[in-house]
């Protein structure tokens, strides 16, 4: 089965977004059944040296975005358009476009059994409408990320409707689409009427099944460590409140809480907030500065939307937290598919109260081993490939 898969963000692209299908790649490198040619913008660094692997344009240069901080105002609407619209955005004019058709056109001798394009940005789709009419093989389209229909879109009366009638447009052509969480494949199977797959984001690294105690030893010490972006859905308040709270009424326990974030968290947080725990930022560190923050935890924190309209957003993170051994306190809507993962897997808990902080630090916790290889990235891409072998090719 031979796939033609359409990524701007790919290996060795250090970005979140070429990490899902980089590694799908590599392991079809391991099985007959499975091969990819790949469409890639050309990105610095040790590239896949592959024939299979196609790094076009320009050399990419990008540097990390920070994140929208506390509140939605005309300004930073204007400044980011993505709030409200989703269905363009600006790699509309890249230039990779017209070098992938290029490509399309120069091998349209191949013979491809599927397309496949991973949303965002918006260039894979086009580039993936544009195979499909060339090659004549089914389109999916990974949807990493909800269009139009994503939950934490300012959803303006006008404005949503329009993007939802160019994102229909623009994804007519797709026969399957693939989403990372179960509430995101409901929505996107109510929406687009096709058939939906989900196939989770998942994990690379091998899991130590003979270590899967998470129960906190220290409980007098509690030393909490949160790795990723802050913002308006991603804001540390509320959970730094229950903590310096549960500091108050618990004063022989010491509680330091951690962020190897590029946002500052104090940028959210008063000096009341936090007068009866230590918050430290760390700034943006590097993987092998990050592995040594975390060993130095004793839990790890996990932040996501408080309301529903984050739901889908099985963030990669969750995943990444599993190869650490510590427990994950997570700050999230507590219907979010974030909380079913952790509750199948044993890995940790949602805290919204005092009550529920205690609980998660005296719980003896056994991690689920044969729940969390379900989210292997292995067993992951058997999903994908028997989702494709049993698609009907037209």
């Amino acid at each position: 089965m031979k796939v033609l898969l359409i990524t701007y963000c790919f290996s060795p692209a250090n970005v979140v977004g070429s990490k899902r299908w980089s590694d799908f790649y590599k392991l079809s490198k391991q099985d007959d059944q499975l091969e990819f040619d790949v469409l890639s913008a050309n990105w610095p660094g040790d590239k896949i040296q592959d024939n299979n692997v196609k790094y076009l344009g320009d050399i990419q240069n990008r540097s990390p975005s920070y994140s929208l901080q506390k509140k939605i105002n005309l300004k930073n609407s204007i400044l980011h358009p993505s709030l409200f619209i989703r269905s363009i955005d600006k790699s509309f004019f890249s230039s990779w476009i017209e070098k992938c058709k290029n490509w399309i056109d120069e091998n349209q001798h191949k013979n491809y059994d599927y397309i496949v394009a991973s949303y965002g940005p918006l260039s894979n789709i086009l580039v993936g409408n544009y195979a499909k009419k060339k090659f004549n093989a089914p389109f999916v389209l990974d949807l990493r990320d909800l269009i139009s229909i994503q939950g934490q879109k300012l959803k303006l009366p006008f404005i949503h409707f329009f993007d939802q009638k160019v994102d229909k447009f623009l994804t007519k052509k797709a026969d399957l689409f693939l989403t990372v969480s179960s509430t995101g494949q409901k929505k996107a199977k109510s929406f687009y009427r096709r058939k939906v797959g989900l196939i989770f984001n998942g994990f690379s690294f091998p899991i130590d099944l003979k270590n899967s105690d998470l129960t906190i030893k220290n409980k007098k010490n509690l030393n909490l460590i949160y790795t990723g972006t802050l913002g308006i859905n991603r804001n540390p308040k509320y959970i730094i409140h229950i903590l310096n709270e549960f500091a108050k009424q618990n004063d022989k326990t010491k509680i330091t809480v951690r962020f190897a974030s590029q946002d500052n968290p104090l940028d959210f947080l008063s000096e009341k907030d936090h007068d009866k725990i230590k918050i430290k930022w760390l700034g943006f560190l590097s993987q092998k500065e990050l592995k040594r923050e975390k060993e130095k935890s004793n839990i790890l924190l996990l932040l996501e939307d408080l309301t529903s309209n984050g739901n889908e957003n099985l963030t990669a993170k969750i995943y990444e937290y599993f190869s650490s051994e510590k427990p994950i306190l997570v700050s999230c809507n507590t219907n979010s598919d974030i909380g079913k993962v952790i509750k199948e897997t044993n890995t940790g808990s949602i805290v919204s109260s005092l009550q529920e902080l205690s609980e998660f630090i005296d719980a003896d916790r056994l991690r689920n081993n044969e729940n969390c290889l379900k989210y292997s990235r292995s067993n992951q891409y058997g999903e994908l490939k028997k989702l494709l072998i049993n698609f009907p090719k037209r």
